[in-house]
């Protein structure tokens, strides 16, 4: 009989989530799956001789080195699979309510509150990995610093907003084209890292890095935070916020663009290195 009740009182409870809910609790829950997932197959794979001399060089423990691929390759999948269909989504499938004709013109976009069941799929998707991603950031967190679990936390925080009002997805649509420039990112490191940094290819890399980021963060994802930022607190909707989620989805745009920013610049002062426009403290002091 306890057995009974206790099962009745769960499936009541459970029935009290809409079925709308459920379904995004539920791809939220199977891609946080399959970014573990893939992550924990490419990282399960034997430690080469070559890790091991390097984690034993660098005296940093030989996990992190092991690591440092799965992560690299699990975010480059995602950005590559969530920024193709925003992208695709926004600019190229004219037959959708959140398709961006004039995207110059910022009145002309659909509405903040606008609903699209494949912007859902898609903040699905990214919830599910910025959850692995916040779990492994803090796993790392000496090894990695405090920026990427607030990067981790920001990401999840834009997808959580519009899962749970239905609102804003156009903006986290775009915000996707952010990724754009990861699987050029984490491309330097694999070239880096298996020495191919005096290589046409390097250079090529890190141009369309330095291009992409330049573009899809700051030249257009600014401007677009900043006027995410001023529809949550001016829509018509804004009421039936409380004021400490409008202060959380407030502080996490801004937080993007200050990571973005400092990224940014340290991008662009290793690339005026690379090409020798900056000259490297270190060697002048030496020489």
């Amino acid at each position: 009989m306890v057995f009974r009740t206790e099962y009745a009182y769960e499936g009541a409870v459970l029935h009290l989530i809409p079925d709308e809910v459920a379904q995004r609790l539920t791809v939220v829950f199977a891609s946080f799956l399959v970014w573990t997932a893939v992550f924990l197959i490419i990282y399960s794979r034997p430690t080469s001789d070559r890790l091991l001399k390097k984690a034993h060089a660098n005296q940093i423990g030989v996990r992190t080195h092991r690591a440092e691929l799965a992560t690299r390759l699990a975010a480059g999948i995602h950005a590559a699979f969530v920024a193709t269909g925003a992208g695709s989504l926004v600019f190229f499938r004219k037959n959708n309510n959140l398709y961006v004709e004039k995207f110059l013109e910022p009145l002309t976009w659909p509405k903040f509150n606008v609903h699209n069941d494949d912007a859902v799929f898609y903040a699905c998707v990214s919830a599910g990995f910025f959850i692995a991603d916040f779990i492994l950031c803090v796993v790392q967190l000496e090894e990695q610093g405090t920026q990427f679990v607030v990067h981790a936390v920001a990401g999840l925080s834009g997808c959580v907003y519009c899962l749970m009002y239905g609102e804003g997805l156009l903006y986290l649509m775009l915000l996707m084209l952010f990724e754009v420039s990861t699987p050029f990112l984490h491309m330097r490191w694999w070239l880096l890292e298996y020495e191919f940094k005096d290589t046409p290819i390097y250079t090529l890399n890190g141009l369309a890095l330095v291009f992409a980021f330049t573009l899809f963060r700051l030249v257009i994802g600014v401007p677009v935070l900043l006027k995410m930022v001023y529809e949550l607190h001016t829509s018509p909707e804004k009421d039936r916020h409380d004021m400490p989620m409008r202060i959380t989805f407030t502080l996490a745009p801004l937080a993007m663009i200050v990571l973005n920013s400092m990224w940014g610049m340290a991008l662009w002062r290793g690339f005026l290195k690379a090409v020798g426009l900056i000259k490297d403290k270190k060697k002048v002091k030496s020489s």
